[in-house]
């Protein structure tokens, strides 16, 4: 059963798609694509109108749990516990890890950084200074294209800061840290490293993200003819060009800021990188390579392998098992220690017992889980809003995800309409 669907009318948004095997429409690929029916808009409408309000009511319990008021903290006040950093150091040393833009010791293992009167020169993982209410009151300078951290490196890297916290759930530091009114947070909203680009770095890519695998999966729930018992190699969820798209989104390099994808590239079981940045496929494609990624025209093994192999990461619940054979063996905790480091870190072990199937049997315990983590990133995204005064405009962007997710490039919506580009709301229209 889909998640929420007792208040969210999935069965409904499914009874709009249709799954075909071939698109002519998307150059062939395997995929949903809408009916098109005639009251096609008006349930989109209803879909959209139940989604937002259970988001919100969901919202609204969730605010209950926290100090209806915070007392503004002060510029010097430690904002990060010894506790929140011990939670997210993983994380952050992963982001720091990736690329140029934040570099550190990465043969520290320093948790929490003792340098309480460093200014510029400390290089452990979370800095002091970046704990303090200071840090969080960074603002966004305007930058023009490629700026980003020249104009704004500080803010970003505490931006960063408030992603990972996120992702995480701390939300009672985060409504304490918000509820300053001097923090700096409606600017990161949609933000991007040029001005000719769409959003890149914001943290509204920890909403969308969510929104959209939420979506998808949800609705792949209502078509068991692609993933139940009976379902054949042609019929598979995994070879449509929505699923694959989304995939290759949350898994390809992006150059500053990777973070938003980290709990999907773990849950699908992809690695960092996976997919190439750009076009940089394997040559042995044959007719399905025309100069684009070819979403739903290979099956999903030959998907995943076409930048590179898919290597096969260590299952979670193993790991004790595996720690447990190994003292055994008479190795001493040191040693066993050292093997299993690498462990340590989310992105060098999976989730699914069945790699690469969310939707396989034994995956389902973890589906659920992921879903109901998807629907909480929902949640947050919409009270840290609440605390700012800022309307994220939940309608326009489940429209987009519908768009983004089921429509793609697909030729015949914009000979058929089946949807418009509002540019007084901006915001699509389905019609």
């Amino acid at each position: 059963m889909a998640h929420q669907a007792h208040n969210i009318p999935w069965n409904l948004l499914a009874s709009n798609l249709k799954w075909r095997l071939s698109n002519r429409c998307k150059k062939g690929a395997t995929d949903f694509h809408w009916r098109q029916n005639p009251g096609q808009a008006k349930e989109l409408s209803y879909f959209v109108t139940a989604l937002v309000k259970n988001i919100s009511e969901h919202t609204d319990c969730e605010r209950k749990k926290f100090p209806e008021n915070y007392e503004e903290p002060d510029t010097s006040d430690v904002v990060l516990s010894d506790d929140v950093c011990h939670r997210i150091i993983p994380t952050v040393r992963r982001w720091r890890s990736q690329g140029d833009a934040f570099p550190y010791n990465e043969n520290s293992k320093v948790v929490i950084c003792p340098h309480t009167d460093s200014t510029n020169c400390c290089s452990c993982p979370l800095p002091y200074k970046d704990r303090t209410m200071h840090a969080f009151l960074r603002v966004k300078d305007f930058s023009w294209c490629h700026e980003l951290h020249v104009k704004n490196r500080l803010s970003f890297f505490n931006h960063e800061i408030f992603k990972t916290l996120l992702l995480y759930g701390e939300m009672d530091g985060l409504l304490g840290i918000y509820s300053h009114h001097s923090a700096g947070l409606r600017d990161w909203w949609e933000a991007h490293e040029c001005q000719c680009e769409i959003s890149s770095v914001g943290w509204d890519l920890v909403c969308k993200n969510a929104l959209r695998a939420y979506i998808l999966l949800n609705t792949i729930q209502c078509f068991p003819e692609t993933w139940g018992p009976d379902h054949d190699r042609q019929r598979d969820y995994r070879n449509t060009r929505s699923y694959q798209f989304f995939i290759h989104d949350i898994a390809r390099w992006t150059r500053n800021t990777q973070v938003a994808k980290y709990p999907h590239r773990q849950f699908f079981g992809i690695v960092d990188e996976q997919f190439s940045h750009g076009l940089e496929l394997k040559k042995d494609l044959g007719k399905v390579y025309n100069g684009t990624y070819p979403y739903g025209r290979v099956p999903i093994q030959a998907f995943l392998c076409l930048s590179k192999d898919v290597g096969t990461l260590p299952l979670a619940s193993d790991i004790p098992q595996v720690r447990s054979v190994l003292r055994r063996k008479g190795l001493p905790n040191e040693i066993v220690d050292k093997i299993l480091d690498m462990t340590d870190d989310p992105k060098n072990i999976r989730l699914l017992p069945v790699e690469h199937d969310p939707f396989h049997p034994d995956n389902r315990v973890e589906l659920e889980k992921y879903l109901k983590y998807c629907w909480q990133l929902l949640v947050r995204c919409e009270l840290i809003a609440r605390v700012i005064d800022f309307d994220l405009n939940w309608e326009s962007m489940i429209n987009e995800a519908l768009v983004e997710v089921f429509c793609g490039d697909c030729i015949c919506d914009g000979k058929r309409k089946a949807y418009e580009w509002k540019e007084d709301a901006r915001q699509y229209r389905f019609i």
